[in-house]
């Protein structure tokens, strides 16, 4: 009775900072929702425990609805020459040419997380004092890019650096000699890995993408996989220890306390430490919690005792932080425990049938791999947009690998380095790591190896959990139209596509251009942005894995920077560029360059792509020579034809204007992000648009869009992506056009008895981009 008590309890409590949530956008839902299962719990538990489990839920619905309402970020403008003071709190992170690292900022007083750029990595521990840059990393509004918090960036002008003692940083400056030692001492990509799973350090992303693909990516991030296995491993090496003690031994020990006792507490201290090298971050804190209780659970013998645990553990996190809820390393890592308790308990009965140890190790590992693989495949599929075929024999041959040969023999020589400066092992960890790697890179070229999936509705996960839940509670029917609903719901963002017959989508990634023209059996990219994230994410969010073709405008790293990512994310047809980009390292062989100059036409079916600049033989009067030798392309179909200008100034504009109609344009791309030195009368009336986009970042340093650019833009329909996010302009089936700002798709705060309003966020909730 006392268990079902505290079952229900976490249960309340978690659904207490769920609507607390879904409060801001549905009131009267969840109202009426509160309504019904407070007539439920009068029906069941009475009068009395129902007004006690109804103080909790308001206790923490309060509580948590008020750190969703308060949970606020100092929004900065950008500031030049501020004085700055801070300690480097956290490890590198390598970029393209520099550095980040987190900072605890004591001047100024900044409540959002910072980072400072650097030119060469610092100790953590290190006291920083200078004077720098300071701006606003900002949410990108794009669909597929993952929720994060917004993140100050502080770039130093000059600074001056210094050690301080002090006992806080001593495990981050622990965490750091062992990364300075794998990266010294080992090739790199195998230091990628054992940086990864010892201290918790985030690998290249070439590295990531091959584990992603092959679904194996998990070990790559301290989880529940490592702290389970890890704590299994220190468990029964107990037990195998305890079997080489004299038998005398073991009857005057088992006379105070069980073997099992003995092993549980002996298994706590490695797990400690292990969560200290691992830098005690959410995640990794998370996932210790949960395994902890789970494996107190299992150890108590008690049926279901794993579960009361979880819930216990998700509590303590929710409690402390409700905001974790939203976000994906939570639900995976408190969905992969979950999935693994009911695994072992709805599979052990069948194992237990067979005698062969072998057997039924090898049949536990298999129906728990394909446990945790089913059970998060709508989590995974919702946030990273692709399955991976490998999943499964990857994760019953790579994981144990990884968790019980890799992990111990890297933290037993961790240990070994931090005490006596040597680190053993390290020749068997290079050949190991090194295999691994090499499987899991070769498998990860395949083209079998994963298949993308189309973004689709949140209501989608809901419904197929809950099918899940009543099939636990052996409710089938109900359980069947959880089930349909959800698969209804997928059915209606593959038959989005086929609404349209070409759509154009102009992708906010800050200062910088990037935008996809699909028409439903092509696709061709225009400039990637300075980075290719953003990129990245909507072409996964559309389930996209073959680019036709990728078109570089030039070679400034706004348009260009996130090439290297995109070819490797994805398989790239075609390159085409204007003939001034030099690639270094050179081009992939499996990707056909091609240069394009005035009066190409390429033909994709029936869209045509027209090259109007430059000339052969173009030579620049005044103005940026990089920016006026832009490709200005027209991407013509049905009856949409859109201008893509690049960064093209006055002088290119004024050599445009000769070609009369085929300048004209329903939509045109503003070059040069609004600048001052583009967009002129006499180009804006050639081209005489009906729509123009400027693709331009909130806050930029160069003042763009320019006030006397905006207007002249005065009369034709404005989209800009630093204040609609991703904008797309679409032609339908029949002819109509229809224009969406990704802004708009966002859910909106709505006020009680706004009936309205919720039903417009139901619509948002449903639809898909």
């Amino acid at each position: 009775m006392v268990v079902e008590g505290a079952f229900v309890l976490w249960i309340i409590i978690i659904e207490a900072i769920v609507l607390s949530y879904i409060f801001l956008y549905f009131p009267n839902f969840t109202f009426i929702l509160l309504l019904s299962q407070l007539c439920i719990f009068l029906k069941r538990f009475g009068i009395k425990r129902t007004v006690l489990l109804f103080l909790v839920f308001s206790t923490v619905f309060v509580y948590s609805h008020s750190v969703h309402l308060g949970k606020s970020f100092t929004l900065i403008r950008r500031m030049d020459n501020v004085v700055f003071e801070g300690i480097i709190d956290d490890l590198p992170i390598k970029g393209v040419h520099k550095w980040r690292q987190g900072i605890s900022l004591r001047h100024p007083r900044i409540d959002s997380d910072t980072e400072i750029i650097l030119d060469r990595p610092l100790p953590p521990g290190t006291l920083i004092r200078g004077i720098g840059l300071l701006k606003m990393k900002q949410r990108r509004y794009n669909p597929g890019s993952l929720p994060h918090s917004p993140k100050v960036i502080i770039i130093p002008r000059s600074f001056s650096a210094s050690s301080i003692n002090n006992i806080r940083y001593l495990p981050q400056i622990l965490r750091w000699r062992l990364l300075e030692h794998f990266y010294k001492s080992f090739p790199e990509d195998v230091a990628e890995v054992l940086s990864a799973v010892v201290v918790g350090h985030s690998p290249q992303k070439g590295l990531y993408s091959a584990y992603s693909k092959v679904g194996v990516s998990h070990l790559l991030s301290i989880s529940g996989t490592h702290f389970g296995l890890f704590a299994f491993m220190v468990f029964s090496s107990v037990f195998w220890v305890a079997r080489l003690m004299p038998l005398k031994w073991l009857i005057r020990i088992s006379s105070f306390v069980s073997l099992k006792e003995v092993a549980a507490v002996l298994t706590l201290p490695p797990l400690c430490f292990y969560l200290m090298l691992s830098g005690g971050r959410i995640p990794a804190m998370r996932a210790f919690i949960m395994t902890m209780l789970f494996l107190i659970g299992l150890l108590l013998g008690r049926k279901r005792q794993w579960l009361y645990a979880v819930l216990f553990a998700a509590v303590v996190i929710l409690l402390t932080d409700p905001q974790a809820l939203f976000s994906p390393s939570f639900q995976l890592s408190f969905m992969a425990v979950l999935f693994i308790g009911l695994t072992i308990t709805k599979t052990e009965p069948l194992v237990e049938r067979f005698t062969n140890r072998l057997v039924k190790v090898s049949l536990r590992l298999f129906f728990i791999t394909s446990g945790v693989f089913f059970g998060l495949m709508p989590l995974i599929t919702y946030w990273f947009h692709h399955i991976s075929i490998f999943t499964i024999p990857f994760n019953m041959v790579i994981t144990p690998i990884v968790c019980f040969v890799i992990l111990p023999f890297a933290i037993f020589s961790s240990i070994a380095f931090l005490i006596t400066g040597e680190f053993p092992f390290t020749g068997l960890l290079t050949k190991m790591v090194s295999l691994v790697n090499t499987t899991v890179v070769a498998a990860s070229e395949s083209s079998m190896a994963w298949m993308p999936v189309k973004g689709f509705s949140p209501l989608v996960i809901v419904f197929l959990y809950l099918s899940v839940l009543m099939l636990i509670l052996r409710k089938k029917l109900v359980s069947g139209i959880f089930f349909v609903t959800g698969a209804l719901l997928i059915l209606s963002s593959y038959t989005f596509d086929r609404a349209y017959s070409v759509m154009v989508t102009f992708l906010d990634v800050g200062q910088g251009d990037a935008a996809v023209v699909e028409d439903g059996r092509n696709t061709i990219v225009l400039d990637t942005g300075p980075t290719g994230v953003e990129l990245i994410s909507y072409l996964r969010y559309r389930g996209i894995k073959q680019v036709d073709a990728l078109l570089l405008s030039h070679a400034g790293t706004d348009h260009s920077g996130g090439l290297w990512r995109v070819l490797r994310e994805f398989e790239v047809r075609e390159l085409w560029d204007n003939g001034f980009i030099t690639y270094k390292p050179s081009l992939p062989d499996r990707v056909r360059k091609r240069r394009l100059k005035a009066g190409t036409m390429l033909q994709k079916d029936d869209m045509s792509l027209l090259v109007l600049h430059p000339p052969e033989g173009y030579y620049i009067l005044r103005g940026d020579e990089k920016n006026n030798n832009s490709l200005v392309v027209k991407v013509e179909k049905t009856t949409l034809s859109v201008l893509f200008t690049g960064d093209i100034e006055g002088d290119a504009e004024e050599s445009l204007l000769r070609l009369g109609r085929y300048l004209r344009s329903r939509v045109l791309k503003i070059p040069h992000h609004g600048s001052s030195t583009s967009s002129t009368e006499r180009f804006l009336r050639a081209v005489s648009p009906e729509m123009v986009v400027v693709s331009v970042g909130s806050d930029n340093p160069y003042g763009h869009p320019h006030r006397d650019v905006l207007e002249r833009l005065k009369g034709y329909k404005l989209l800009r992506t630093d204040i609609d996010g991703a904008v797309r302009i679409m032609i339908k089936r029949d002819g109509s056009t229809l224009v969406r700002r990704y802004r708009e798709s966002v859910l909106k705060r709505v006020s009680s008895g706004d009936l309205r309003g919720e039903l417009k966020n139901l619509y948002r909730l449903i639809s898909v981009w």
